[in-house]
């Protein structure tokens, strides 16, 4: 989208933004220009600026990401022969697991068919819950597990409460009679 409002005409520059994104500014702004902050923000989608972004050579989002937070984690790295000092930090993703990566380099207008169609990287937002399903489950059954203890041994007190209760009771029956 391009700002075109009468406050700021005669700047030597063009204000281009993102079409959601400025919905949502104006949204969260009252309506109020993200350039002077006036009222009335006025603006248009550009076709010559979007033929030029559709055009863009890109690399595959995915891959970036991948990439990004391998290379997070090699600054992480410390401890023992390499290894991370976080037991969590090793748990990249299903991606660096496996050695996935995405060799795309193309038109940012085939960017959608590319990462719906035949990208082969996992989309980190995906296997992030399902990693966190698989150990809450885990922890669900040790709790499970953990509960079921604690009620046998109650249980079992309870028990040793009683016989020590009766054992005093015959006890001191036997020691007055």
């Amino acid at each position: 989208m391009e700002l075109h409002c009468d406050e700021h005409e005669n700047a030597d520059q063009v204000y281009l933004v993102g079409e959601q994104c400025l919905q949502n500014y104006l949204k969260q702004n009252n309506e109020k220009c993200p350039i002077q902050q006036h009222q009335h923000c006025e603006f248009s989608q550009s076709r010559i600026t979007r033929k030029f972004v559709s055009e863009l050579l890109v690399i595959c989002p995915r891959q970036f990401d991948l990439k990004k937070e391998q290379s997070n984690e090699g600054i992480k790295l410390g401890g023992e022969e390499g290894k991370p000092w976080n037991e969590s930090t090793s748990n990249l993703n299903l991606n660096s697991k496996n050695n996935c990566n995405c060799n795309f380099k193309g038109k940012m207008k085939d960017l959608k068919d590319h990462l719906n169609n035949s990208c082969n990287l996992i989309p980190i937002k995906q296997s992030i819950p399902y990693e966190i399903t698989d150990q809450l489950n885990v922890m669900s059954k040790q709790i499970k597990e953990l509960q079921k203890v604690v009620k046998d041994l109650q249980s079992q007190l309870q028990t040793e409460k009683l016989q020590t209760v009766l054992l005093l009771f015959f006890f001191f029956v036997f020691l007055f009679e």
